[in-house]
Order: C-alpha cells, then sequence, then structure tokens
C-alpha cells in the first residue's frame, strides 16, 4: 500500500512541478516589463492569490467529495 501512495504522490507532484516551473518562467518576464522594479511583490501577489485558489480547492475536496471511508461505504452500498 505505501509504495502505491509514494507511486501516486510521485506521478501527480512531478507534473505539478513542471507546471509551476513553466509558468514562473512565462510570468516573471511580462511581470517584469509590466511594474518594472515591482515586479518582486507583483509576484510575491500571484503567488499569494496561487496559494488561495489551492485553498479553495482543496476546501471543494475536503468538503463537497467526501471522505475516503465515506466514498468506500458508498461504493460498497451501490447495487
Amino acid at each position: 500500500m505505501k509504495k502505491k501512495v509514494q507511486t501516486l504522490v510521485d506521478a501527480t507532484s512531478t507534473p505539478l512541478a513542471s507546471i509551476f516551473g513553466s509558468g514562473f518562467l512565462v510570468i516573471v518576464p511580462i511581470l517584469a516589463g509590466a511594474v518594472g522594479l515591482y515586479s518582486v511583490v507583483a509576484m510575491a501577489g500571484v503567488c499569494a492569490l496561487a496559494y488561495a485558489v489551492g485553498s479553495v480547492i482543496r476546501y471543494n475536496i475536503k468538503h463537497a467529495e467526501g471522505s475516503r471511508q465515506e466514498i468506500i461505504k458508498n461504493e460498497k452500498r451501490a447495487p
């Protein structure tokens, strides 16, 4: 079981890290051109916004989709 979880984490975190890296490579020059010296502050704002959006997604997954135990229990009840 532990091996499956590690494989899942590896399979999901590697593409996610690639997406983040690509996004930063694109957004930093845009911010530098748009706001100049304030690009560091703007990047911090982008990171804060991304974290806030992630928080909403995590909340929705936790509360709207239910816990793993509830999902398993409902699957066992299904005909």
